[in-house]
């Protein structure tokens, strides 16, 4: 009953996104709830993947970051169980409008649980 429960809470993720997984360039392309992740084209399968997050609002990446574990981080992790089953860590760059606000890791020893730093851009003109 548990694993029953548990697929069909992941399916329901990720038919509440729109999956790509046909281009080859980038094999994964998750849009949805004002955020699209994409997998960088040069690292995208192995033990390592590195993920770009882009938003309209950098306050995706601020505070908690639940939408961005739950929605991002977590639905990543699923739809890659499909395409790449050897990802033990995932790097996580958020952008917002050409801007980096955001690092992090989400790692399987970890619970796949996303650490990272939130950084506003600097607005000082050098």
């Amino acid at each position: 009953m548990f694993y029953c429960r548990l697929i069909c809470a992941a399916i329901a993720l990720i038919l509440s996104f729109s999956l790509s997984l046909a281009n080859a360039a980038s094999p994964l392309d998750l849009k949805g709830d004002g955020f699209t992740i994409r997998s960088k084209a040069d690292a995208w399968c192995g033990q390592t993947v590195v993920l770009v997050a882009e938003s309209d609002s950098h306050e995706l990446y601020a505070g908690d970051r639940i939408k961005l574990q739950v929605k991002g981080v977590g639905v990543a992790r699923v739809a890659m169980s499909f395409t790449c089953a050897a990802v033990k860590k995932i790097i996580l760059i958020g952008r917002s409008k050409g801007q980096l606000y955001f690092s992090g890791i989400s790692e399987s020893s970890n619970d796949w649980i996303l650490e990272g730093i939130y950084a506003a851009p600097s607005t000082r003109r050098r």
